[in-house]
């Protein structure tokens, strides 16, 4: 399976660092390696939007900068190209990873799967 994430700079050598131990782990059970198949400087900007009644709620997020386009406030990040197995233990295997916060569950599929997915708008609940 592979993955595309991003990462601030700084946090290289740490991911790199931590991606190694991960990997003797991984040896140390003879399952395969994560690989970092390709890596590359990005562009983003944040861009806002207000919303709510009394213009009280700001939402932020990044958004990849057009080539040719000059950004702003452009930040620089990391996206690093990842291969990695799915683990298989028997009859079960990781599909996803789910984090709770004050305003919901957050689900991350990890696998292309259509029966791995939730429909949208249906709860998740941990067992």
């Amino acid at each position: 399976m592979n993955r595309t994430i991003l990462i601030e700079p700084s946090q290289k050598e740490i991911f790199i660092s931590r991606l190694k131990k991960l990997n003797n782990k991984a040896n140390g059970f003879g399952l395969p390696e994560i690989k970092v198949l390709s890596t590359r400087e990005v562009i983003y900007e944040r861009k806002f939007k207000i919303e709510g009644r009394n213009h009280d709620i700001i939402h932020s997020s990044l958004v990849p900068v057009k080539p040719g386009i000059e950004a702003k406030e452009p930040i620089i990040l990391q996206e690093i190209s990842l291969e990695f197995p799915i683990v298989k233990l028997g009859d079960w295997q990781v599909v996803g990873k789910l984090d709770a916060h004050e305003s919901g569950n957050l689900a991350y599929a990890l696998t292309d799967g259509a029966d791995d997915k939730y429909p949208s708008g249906q709860p998740i609940y941990p067992e």
